[in-house]
């Protein structure tokens, strides 16, 4: 029940072997006892004695294996490496998986997919040279023309979209979905990653791109975080840029409000997760320090080169209207001037690691402002008791 065609196929050494089909120069030429076996093409599964349900069209595919089963190899020395153990493999495309060796369980389609791999495992490379130099890297998914391009022995990556991941070599954890995403994130020192960007060239917008940062989220085209060794930076929005480390980012310059069902934010104050607690210094002096303004917010296209972003800088976006509405506030600047000229200290102000731009936490002011009405009331009373004890002379002396 076995078909050949060509010269050199094979001869009467396998008498048992059954349902095979050799069409090519020297096709299954070493076959003994596999069965079910497909080679099309000059040398494909030439190797092969015992091995079972392997397909291989093309010169030269699956051209090394000998007892190994279940392997798709379609392309010019597609799974034409030294295998010695591989199965499960399917690898579409020239030079697709050709240097596997041990590595099972290996979907490559795409030329020079997974070329390098020899005894990586559960990889999955979709697009032309994608995860072309892993070698023992395990559990990657690339899908996209040079996705996972550099990787080698990084594992359970995701990298959807052309040059998603392009430069990664041995971090591990990392999901890019979008062209160029992490493009250049290598984080080496300890390969755990965890970084994930979802959106066009999230993490790689010509400012700040991700290198060997780690525990990054970031969500929306364009997308960046605060420095490139950025370490736990939730950034959310178009063209939205991290603050700082251990910060959440929310929208670009443009967006002008937040708003949501419930009407405050609930932030943990149990008293089992601080340490050093004393009173307050900042008080009713502090709050007579400020000064209260209405202001509107300049179009972010008209902002200093230092806090401009990247949108701008590129001609990428257009100018945007101009926002009319009137706020009121405080001036970041001023309440820093007041609080270094009084030697304190206040957790309410801030300032961006990234492009110093200082801000204000409104929320933070009830604090103070208790302290000043406490510290008010205590006059209040005081003046009582003075009044009351006038009184009281008063009364005596009539």
């Amino acid at each position: 029940y076995n078909v050949f065609i060509g010269d050199a196929v094979s001869d009467a050494t396998m008498d048992d072997a059954t349902y095979n089909v050799g069409v090519g120069y020297s096709v299954l030429s070493a076959l003994t006892s596999g069965d079910y076996n497909v080679g099309l093409g000059s040398s494909a599964l030439t190797a092969n004695t015992t091995g079972t349900r392997n397909i291989a069209i093309g010169s030269g595919a699956l051209d090394a294996p000998d007892t190994e089963n279940d392997n798709l190899a379609i392309g010019y020395d597609a799974l034409g490496g030294a295998i010695a153990g591989g199965e499960y493999n399917v690898a579409i495309g020239n030079y697709s998986l050709d240097a596997n060796t041990s590595g099972d369980k290996n979907t490559a389609v795409g030329y020079n997919s997974l070329t390098a791999n020899t005894t990586g495992i559960s990889n999955t490379a979709v697009g032309y040279e994608s995860l072309i130099a892993n070698t023992t890297g395990v559990y990657n998914n690339a899908f996209g023309l040079a996705t996972l391009n550099s990787n080698t022995t990084g594992g359970s990556n995701i990298a959807i979209g052309n040059g998603a991941l392009l430069n990664n070599t041995t971090a591990s954890y990392n999901t890019a979905v979008g062209f160029q995403s992490l493009r250049d994130a290598n984080r080496t020192a300890d390969a755990n990653a965890y970084n994930t960007a979802i959106g066009y060239k999230a993490g790689y917008t010509g400012t700040n791109n991700i290198t060997t940062g780690n525990y990054n989220v970031l969500l929306g085209a364009s997308t960046a975080a605060s420095q490139a060794t950025a370490t736990n930076q939730i950034v959310i929005g178009y063209g939205a840029t991290g603050t700082g480390n251990n910060e959440i980012a929310l929208g670009n310059t443009s967006i002008s409000a937040i708003k949501a069902q419930v009407t405050s934010i609930t932030g943990y104050s149990d008293i089992r997760i601080k340490k050093d607690i004393r009173d307050t210094d900042l008080g009713l002096a502090f709050i007579n320090e400020l000064r209260p303004v209405k202001y509107r917010l300049k179009n972010p296209a008209d902002y200093p080169v230092s806090l401009l972003e990247q949108r701008f800088k590129t001609g990428e976006e257009s100018r945007p209207k101009d926002d009319e509405t009137v706020y009121d506030g405080l001036i970041a600047q001023e309440v820093k001037a007041s609080l270094d000229n009084m030697g304190l200290e206040w957790s309410g102000w801030s300032k961006n690691e990234s492009d110093g731009k200082e801000g204000i936490q409104y929320g933070a002011l009830v604090v103070p402002l208790i302290k000043a009405v406490q510290e008010l009331s205590a006059k209040v009373e005081k003046l009582e008791s003075q009044l009351e004890a006038n009184s009281a002379e008063v009364s005596a002396s009539q």
